[in-house]
């Protein structure tokens, strides 16, 4: 996958958790810290996003050294 879908991913990721921290909470704490965006979807988004970017870097510079 590319940035994208890893992005696309960790927003589904991110908002399917912050649903189901309204829905069906999965520890006491989660209905405090889960249903705060930044806390639930924010991250999620970023780890798709940074995943993709990486692995496009490595493959530059592992694959094709000299470029």
């Amino acid at each position: 996958m590319g940035t994208r879908e890893g992005a696309i991913v960790g927003l589904v990721w991110g908002l399917t958790d912050w649903i189901r921290a309204f829905v069906w909470p999965t520890s006491p704490l989660a209905v405090y810290v889960l249903v705060n965006p930044l806390v639930s979807v924010v991250p999620r988004f970023l780890v798709g996003l940074v995943a993709g970017w990486l692995f496009f870097w490595l493959a530059r510079k592992v694959l094709r050294p000299g470029i």
